[in-house]
């Protein structure tokens, strides 16, 4: 691995010169001769980028780079890799090929992996209840109207998939903060649930 020709990139990306840049960014690419290369530097570039931007990363890189290192993370069910493809969810839902390696997961899902992984991660832990709590408010949005699933009213079987999340939103809640919101939506998904299966 060559860090200076890293060097040259950010310069020049720095400066507009996004062709330019191209060059050094595939010298710097060339430069790996292992997985293990790829792993330590990705381990140390993700934070900073994170810090930095948070913006994209550019695809040769990711592919080359990053999206190995995190795949042989993620294989072997290592915590750090799974949240560093959570991060890099934008650049991973843009390159179908590799997406798939990792059997199509979202970047919710991924979450859940790594609360599974981490369940004394506090951050991880709050960040899925907080995900959980929004979207279950954008469920009830058309109460009484209905219940939400995407864009569409839900099915008695997406009525069952939502009350499942309810109940690991109820077991991650272990401070019982929510658990007022979550009995009043739950009755509502059931009550929205029975009028369904009662029409057909």
């Amino acid at each position: 691995m060559q860090p200076d020709y890293f060097q040259q990139y950010c310069q020049l990306k720095h400066q507009g010169l996004r062709k330019e840049a191209r060059k050094p960014l595939l010298a710097f690419i060339d430069s790996f001769q292992s997985i293990e290369e790829k792993i330590a530097w990705t381990q140390d570039y993700l934070p900073i980028w994170e810090q930095e931007n948070g913006h994209k990363i550019r695809h040769e890189l990711y592919e080359a780079i990053i999206f190995p290192a995190l795949l042989n993370g993620y294989q072997q069910q290592e915590l750090w890799s799974v949240k560093g493809l959570i991060l890099t969810a934008q650049n991973l839902y843009q390159a179908r090929h590799l997406w798939e390696q990792v059997d199509g997961k979202t970047a919710w899902m991924l979450l859940e992996e790594a609360q599974a992984l981490a369940p004394n991660d506090e951050s991880l832990r709050q960040t899925l209840i907080c995900k959980n709590i929004r979207w279950f408010d954008y469920c009830q949005h058309e109460w009484p109207a209905g219940i939400l699933y995407g864009h569409d009213g839900a099915s008695p079987e997406e009525c069952e998939e939502i009350l499942q999340a309810v109940e690991k939103t109820r077991v991650l809640d272990c401070e019982l903060i929510h658990q007022t919101f979550l009995d009043e939506f739950a009755d509502k998904v059931h009550t929205y649930q029975r009028r369904l299966l009662t029409k057909s």
